[in-house]
């Protein structure tokens, strides 16, 4: 006999405290209190009956001592818990593994999903296990992993808390070598299992229709132009139907009808000159389509208003041919001697010019002389390229800066400025949010071959965006999505609050749901379309389990009752019929 409340030794310590208690009180009942009588002849007749009934009173007190003993014995045996191999077999421990991917949210035939089959096979393998069996419960997304329990209602809580998630699934590492491994999948998404695992299948074949790529980008022909990509795959038994509608936030909706085949890959585009910008919406409806989280697509449509740019040069091919091949912007150029501001210009570029106060819209500089506003100074220094890049930074994003050379460089005071790029200490360039938005780069294109590098085009796009505000979209998977930026906080597409935290130079939240988020950071709003685009993910009946019958999931299953349940149970029947006894004397 083993015990799971106390250790042995305090079992069988307590056992003797409580006999030696219960035979001191029982004795204690029995002494008769002493009377003086002037005469024992009345009483004669009375001693005589007792000593013929001697025996049956000892039989009576011994049964009665016995009952007292096998109640206080069973309801002290009944605190340790005990376990008798006999009647509960010898102690296990179960490591439980629930796949935890998004393909067992699918539906089955039944109605349920592929994840509450899953989870009704382990909650039916904990309650039918023995009294005193050890659980460990574990996912395949790496959030769970519990410690051994033997209360199967701390298993059962773990396992009623836990969902199908986004995060890449791997079969997590389970240290307890002694324990049954039983692993609950329907063997979509993970292929290497340990060889002594037992694999319990919920996989069955299913319709799912999935949208595989989506995105809004410029039309080559004219950039000012966008077109909405959508693929879609078919991934279910049989040909389907299928309805696409791409659609704006409160705009109208483009709708087309297609029939795919078993297998078949559809790759469809839409002409977006409909709508305004901002949300674009892709949805596809199938009939009889069992896993609907793939159903739907995010992207983003940046506006299509030109932007005037004024750039004020002595002559600067590079800037100027750039600014001229772009479709964007119309280019103003204007010598530094006749400058002048205009309210029709959106934006500055000023090549080894700056103005004695700043400008009144945003201004990129390039190599600007001495000014107390730019915190510039005449003075310059020899710097060997860039050794600290801040590609968290919008205006550096993407850029390339690995064969960068650079001459000289203007001295630079970044104190209310951040600098995005340096030169072991030097300022390269350095970005400000006040008076209006400005960029200062500290060289001469001249004197670097900064203009003919491929990360140029991508600087100048980056930094006209950051000055409209019109920053290019993020693309994240559903789950936990990174980004860039500690100063941020995140909003929905509706602009209700979204919770986020702060981890290592990002901004991090959580969701379940496809959508559109914009994050705002450095007074700028970040495009943020979170999606569930994976055809791993979609062709749901892509299985290593396709051959194997998938268990059968069985009803509730009350669980067993551990010894201590029916020592209790005995002796409030000992109790009862010790009470029947004594009300009708046949114990005392």
């Amino acid at each position: 006999m083993t015990f799971l409340s106390m250790a042995t030794w305090q079992v069988w310590l307590m056992s003797g405290l409580t006999t030696a208690i219960v035979i001191w009180l029982f004795f204690l009942k029995q002494r008769h209190p002493r009377f003086v009588v002037g005469s024992l002849i009345l009483w004669k007749r009375v001693l005589e009956n007792r000593q013929t009934e001697s025996w049956i009173e000892r039989l009576r007190r011994l049964i009665s001592l016995l009952i007292a003993l096998a109640i206080a014995l069973l309801m002290m045996l009944a605190l340790g818990r005990p376990l008798l191999e006999v009647l509960t077999g010898s102690q296990r421990e179960f490591a439980i593994v629930l796949d935890t991917s998004l393909t067992l949210a699918a539906q089955t035939s039944t109605g349920s999903t592929r994840w509450e089959n899953a989870r009704l096979h382990a909650r039916r393998i904990i309650k039918t296990a023995s009294p005193g069996d050890r659980f460990l419960i574990a996912d395949t997304s790496g959030v769970v992993v519990t410690p051994t329990t033997i209360d199967p209602k701390v298993a059962l809580a773990t396992i009623d808390k836990m969902a199908p998630v986004t995060v890449s699934p791997r079969f997590p590492e389970i240290t307890t070598s002694d324990a049954d491994l039983i692993f609950i999948s329907d063997g979509v998404a993970i292929h290497d299992v340990p060889v002594n695992t037992q694999s319990i299948s919920v996989f069955e074949p299913a319709d799912n229709v999935g949208i595989t790529a989506f995105e809004v980008r410029p039309v080559p022909v004219n950039p000012l132009s966008y077109e909405a990509y959508l693929e879609i795959t078919n991934y279910s038994p049989q040909t389907k139907t299928v309805t696409l509608e791409i659609g704006g936030r409160e705009q109208a909706k483009l709708f087309r009808s297609i029939e795919l085949d078993k297998g078949q890959t559809s790759r469809q585009t839409f002409e977006l000159s409909a709508f305004d910008g901002g949300e674009i919406q892709a949805r596809i409806l199938v009939e009889g389509d069992s896993l609907l989280i793939d159903n739907t697509a995010f992207a983003y449509l940046p506006s299509r208003r030109r932007l005037r740019v004024a750039l004020v040069t002595d002559g600067n091919h590079h800037l100027e041919t750039l600014l001229n091949l772009d479709p964007r912007v119309d280019l103003v150029t204007m010598r530094p001697n006749t400058f002048r501001e205009n309210t029709d210009i959106d934006a500055y570029i000023f090549d080894r010019f700056i103005t004695t106060s700043p400008p009144s819209k945003p201004v990129l500089i390039f190599h600007p002389t001495s000014a107390s506003w730019a915190s510039s100074t005449s003075n310059e220094v020899e710097v060997d390229g860039i050794s600290n890049l801040n590609d968290q930074y919008l205006i550096m994003r993407f850029v390339p800066f690995t064969d960068l050379s650079i001459n000289k460089v203007v001295h630079l005071d970044i104190a209310s400025a951040t600098p995005v790029a340096m030169a072991d200490e030097t300022p390269l360039i350095v970005a400000g949010e006040t008076p209006e938005r400005h960029v200062i780069v500290a060289f001469d294109l001249n004197d670097s071959n900064f203009a003919n590098t491929l990360g140029f085009p991508i600087f100048i796009r980056n930094v006209l965006n950051w000055f409209t505000g019109e920053v290019p979209p993020l693309y994240r998977q559903l789950g936990t999505v990174t980004v860039p930026g500690t100063s941020g906080y995140i909003i929905s597409a509706t602009g209700e609050p979204v919770a986020s935290s702060q981890q290592l130079n990002s901004t991090v939240f959580d969701t379940s749901t496809p959508g559109l988020f914009m994050a705002i950071t450095d007074n700028t709003r970040v495009p943020v379309a979170v999606n569930v685009i994976s055809r791993k993910l979609s062709n749901i009946n892509q299985s290593n389990f396709s051959k194997m019958n998938p268990s059968p999931s069985s009803e509730y299953v009350p669980p067993k009752r551990e010894p201590w349940f029916y020592m209790l149970l005995l002796a409030i029947l000992l109790i009862c019929a010790e009470w029947l006894t004594y009300h009708r004397r046949i114990t005392i």
